[in-house]
């Protein structure tokens, strides 16, 4: 009776499959694969596919959005396929944000709120994605004194249906500049104007130094509408 031939071992390839953000590669190694390795792509307008021999890595570069597979087959004509998709990613998110804030001290959840305003404003998101970025999941429990600094970690989120979802977080140095105007009356300069907090975002205060100059100290606290303190939005001109 003859004997049944040995069942070939399979080719694995890792990752089973390939996420391409468009104009990046990928990497997928190549497992159990015996001899010289050729490729097939089912669509070279999405994804080009490039083999290294000696390491049996297939590099993948995205060309363009779209689906496609790559065929890797070894010299015993056995073959694994690799489903590839390419997309744009969502956005982009700023490593890190620096702003100034005022406050006698700055409570903690008055830095979360700047903090993640000045996150939110660098994220860019293409058309028809969504970044999330909430004071809810930033960690800060500590009021911030005058003159103290804090970096706060704002984690963001961008997705979109056809595009690859971003996950990071912006670095936020965060400084409490009231100090500064201490400072400065400790140095000789007569307040005018204790710093105040006012309707229409802005928090100031005014003094004169020792040659009769006068100085106002100023730091936008937060962004508001006109219309939330009785002004009037008016078209530029």
């Amino acid at each position: 009776m003859p004997t049944a031939a040995p069942t070939q071992p399979p080719i694995v390839v890792v990752p089973a499959s390939a996420q391409v953000p468009v104009g990046s590669t990928q990497s997928v190694h190549v497992m159990s694969a015996l001899g010289q390795l050729t490729l097939a792509v089912s669509n070279q307008a999405v994804v080009d596919a490039a083999i290294d021999q000696t390491t049996q890595i297939v590099t993948l570069t995205g060309k363009m959005p779209g689906n496609a597979i790559v065929t890797v087959t070894d010299q015993r004509a056995i073959s694994a396929q690799i489903p590839v998709r390419v997309a744009y990613n969502a956005g982009s998110i700023a490593d890190a944000a620096s702003i100034r804030i005022t406050g006698d001290p700055a409570s903690p959840d008055f830095v979360k709120q700047e903090a993640t305003a000045a996150a939110g404003a660098l994220v860019q998101v293409r058309p028809g994605a969504q970044a999330i970025v909430t004071t809810d999941v930033v960690q800060f429990t500590q009021p911030l004194q005058q003159d103290n600094i804090a970096i706060v970690d704002v984690p963001v989120l961008i997705q979109g249906d056809q595009y690859f979802t971003v996950q990071g977080t912006t670095h936020v140095r965060v400084e409490n500049v009231d100090e500064s105007f201490a400072r400065a009356r400790d140095f000789g300069a007569r307040v005018i104007e204790e710093p105040q907090t006012w309707e229409y975002g802005e928090r100031s205060g005014v003094v004169e130094d020792l040659a009769g100059h006068r100085w106002e100290l100023t730091q936008t606290v937060r962004d508001v509408e006109p219309e939330e303190w009785g002004g009037v939005t008016v078209a530029p001109w």
